[in-house]
């Protein structure tokens, strides 16, 4: 393969490093958000407990329990989702690790084509003097 085939493969190579780059940087976003969001609806199931010291009516008691309730599920789906996140994020940085090793793989190969290519020229140019030299 020529140089140019390897500097088109290391563009390529970089493209896909911005993508994942900012899908990364939504998902993070994503889940900053989540944390947040959790830490409102812990803080509301905390408020929402019953209240101490008072009669309540069995409608009340039955509301109360069915926004708590409500509350824990999406506390729960809330979590499941920053655990997904947290694996797509370590997924994300894995790829990102391994374009960054396949980049470098390119740039070696391209500094040994370029190398290889300046060997060349300098044995032809060699080639040349002497040759000329002896007609």
């Amino acid at each position: 393969m020529n140089s140019k085939k390897f500097n088109i493969l290391l563009k390529l190579k970089k493209l896909k490093k911005n993508k994942s780059l900012s899908s990364l940087t939504l998902l993070i976003k994503e889940k900053k958000k989540l944390s947040k969001i959790s830490e409102t609806l812990e803080e509301m199931l905390k408020i929402s407990d019953y209240p101490k010291n008072e009669i309540l009516s069995t409608s009340l008691l039955k509301q109360i329990s069915n926004y708590q309730e409500q509350l824990q599920k999406k506390l729960e789906t809330s979590n499941n989702r920053k655990k997904y996140l947290s694996s797509e994020i370590s997924t994300n940085l894995k790829h990102i690790s391994e374009l960054n090793k396949q980049t470098e793989i390119i740039k070696e190969k391209i500094f040994e084509l370029e190398k290889e290519q300046a060997n060349l020229k300098e044995k032809n140019a060699e080639i040349n003097i002497f040759n000329k030299s002896s007609i």
